[in-house]
């Protein structure tokens, strides 16, 4: 057993840090091993978490048995990603099990799975790193486009996992909208193929700042006479009446909350004839809160937008308004409308479908998309395309209700056809392309795949070269797959054979071999458990929106992998499912499935108590 700490970090008594260190398992004549510690089979490993971090293993040596646990290879059946898959990790840092190098990385990819992991952590406005203490990407401020989501990767993939939604009323930033002319998704001659709902562009205006509720309180001393919080604690300055980046934006709704009730507090616009529309009128502490949203197409240039005491008027000030037309347009998930159902043991449930507003008229085609993890991508890219091509059964000639088939598209680099494998519906067919793609409509970065920004018509431009954009993707492609967990555990057997039984392995196919011929060595020849068969399939209208991509219908959706899965309450912080994150729950994202998928949903919903939970367990483990 060979551990590494760069640091220096001695281990604990929950193993060595898995941050920069590792400890490897060498077997003479074999060579290295994913391994799990020396337990009691019969106890499950306690992986409960908070916030990443994980209490107390159990059992735990303790003492001076404290660091005494031998490595064991795992089973073959347990490395989901091959000889890619790192150890079972058992140090107290679970949010950083998708960070990992590949097992089996190659010596000539260690520098550049560091200096791509840089670029992933990069804040492409102003150069930060997303952990403190690291130098400014000085090559990289200012790469970020004037009309954007997020400023850098990490900042939708949480931890290289799943984003969860935000908060409803709040902007859309974990998430992408993309939207079309038509059903057919038809590129948009203005608004290319995803909603940018941030701006920075100075011809157009500051960025839409995502706040909703402002707190308001008295100044000391004269003017600006107040000053406004985006925190009760008033810890949180907001500028609003300033030329910044936090100017009110319409389209969005506010909440204006009194801290101090001796200067009740008013808000409005006024007309060339000094009609005055007020926005919030008296506002007392007493009083509680007011709220109002311009109206997104309205054009307030002539208006003047004026605070001030409604006692005192000479305590006044003015400030900006930035119209909702600065930025493609806003998109909220405003709320959800809940759906009630019952198991087949008479267990109530509640579903979850999402409703979303936009600033403005809202697009009459569009289709939400949830950040996904990142974690074994490039085994997926490493499959043969003949393979998933017999994998497919595009009329059911098999009579078994399932009928998954392949979307095809043109390489954005040499125009031929390719077997679309990444995306919701299966949308790109190399890593590469679905990275800067990524960087292209979410961050308006350009490369020499995407020059000009979500197809329209801006200059060319190429701000990540081809060889960073090679270590951005050696990065991502080489993240090693965590092993499956309690393997042996009989109520991980049962629920695998219960997963089987309820044909869900039709479409979330276990075992699949990657090619020998893919460009990365570590990713070649591997036997891989992803739990997919990267094929679409028809999941019902329940979960179906109103624009299909490429050979994909709006009720398509490629088959989820499954490997990690179970690492996302830890990984992300919370648990969000399904191509838009409606889904809470494991339970929850199979009670969605419907179409192909619907037999087996009702096999799972049908199940006993003990039965669900049990495949829930399984689920977990991968």
């Amino acid at each position: 057993e060979i551990e590494l700490s760069v640091f220096g970090l001695p281990p604990t008594n929950k193993g060595r840090s898995n941050y920069y260190g590792t400890a490897f398992l060498y077997i003479i004549g074999e060579g290295l091993k994913p391994w799990y510690a020396d337990k009691d089979l019969s106890v499950k490993f306690d992986y409960t978490y908070e916030h990443g971090e994980q209490s107390d293993l159990h059992p735990l040596p303790t003492g001076h048995l404290a660091y005494q646990s031998d490595s064991h290879p795992l089973p073959e059946s347990a490395w989901l990603g091959g000889l890619t898959t790192h150890h079972t990790q058992y140090s107290a840092e679970p949010k950083r099990a998708y960070k990992q190098m590949a097992y089996n990385l190659a010596p000539i990819n260690s520098q550049k799975f560091m200096d791509g992991r840089r670029l992933h952590h990069t804040d492409f406005q102003d150069g930060s790193h997303s952990e403190p203490d690291n130098a400014l990407f000085y090559t990289h401020i200012g790469k970020r486009g004037p009309d954007f989501i997020n400023n850098s990767c990490v900042t939708c993939h949480t931890n290289n996992g799943r984003a969860i939604p935000n908060s409803p009323d709040s902007l859309m930033t974990k998430s992408i909208v993309r939207v079309g002319l038509d059903s057919e998704a038809t590129i948009h001659p203005t608004l290319g193929t995803v909603l940018q709902v941030k701006t920075s562009s100075p011809s157009t205006g500051p960025i839409y700042y995502e706040a909703s509720n402002i707190y308001v309180d008295l100044a000391d001393g004269g003017a600006p006479y107040y000053n406004f919080y985006l925190d009760e604690a008033k810890t949180i300055p907001f500028d609003f009446a300033g030329s910044g980046e936090s100017s009110l934006v319409a389209g969005q709704t506010y909440t204006f909350i009194g801290l101090n009730g001796g200067h009740p507090f008013d808000m409005y616009y006024a007309d060339s004839n000094n009609v005055k529309t007020y926005l919030v009128d008296n506002l007392l502490a007493s009083s509680a809160n007011q709220s109002f949203t311009l109206n997104a197409n309205a054009d307030y240039s002539s208006y003047t937008f004026t605070y001030e005491c409604d006692v005192h008027p000479h305590m006044t000030g003015s400030f900006n308004l930035v119209n909702a037309s600065n930025a493609e347009k806003t998109a909220y998930r405003a709320d959800y409308t809940e759906i009630s159902g019952t198991y087949g043991d008479g267990t109530p449930y509640t579903l979850r479908k999402p409703n979303y507003t936009f600033g403005g008229v809202a697009p009459e085609y569009y289709s939400v998309r949830s950040a996904p993890q990142l974690v074994g991508l490039g085994l997926l890219e490493a499959i043969d395309e003949t393979t998933i091509v017999n994998l497919a059964d595009p009329t059911d000639l098999n009579n078994d209700g399932i009928s998954g088939r392949i979307n095809a598209l043109s390489d954005p680099e040499t125009g031929d056809i390719r077997l679309g494998r990444f995306g919701y519906k299966a949308s790109k067919a190399r890593l590469r392309h679905h990275i800067a793609s990524a960087l292209n409509t979410d961050m308006g970065i350009t490369t020499s795949i995407y020059p000009t920004i979500d197809f329209k018509n801006t200059a060319t431009s190429q701000e990540i070269n081809d060889s960073e954009l090679d270590l951005m993707y050696r990065y991502v492609a080489l993240l090693a797959l965590m092993p499956q967990r309690d393997f042996n555990d009989s109520d991980v057997i049962e629920g695998k054979t219960l997963f089987t039984q309820a044909n869900c392995v039709a479409c979330h196919v276990e075992t699949i071999q990657t090619s020998d011929y893919h460009p990365l060595t570590e990713l070649r020849n591997q036997t891989i458990h992803p739990y997919t068969d990267l094929l679409l399939h028809d999941m019902g209208t329940g979960l179906a929106d109103n624009m299909g991509e490429g050979l994909a219908s709006g009720s398509e959706w490629r088959t989820a992998p499954l490997w990690n899965i179970g690492y996302t309450e830890y990984v992300s912080y919370d648990e969000a499912y399904l191509h838009d994150g409606r889904a809470r729950t494991l339970e929850e994202a199979i009670l969605w499935h419907g179409g192909e998928a619907e037999a087996s949903k009702e096999a799972f919903r049908t199940m006993s108590a003990s039965d669900r939970n049990k495949l829930i367990d399984f689920l977990r483990s991968l």
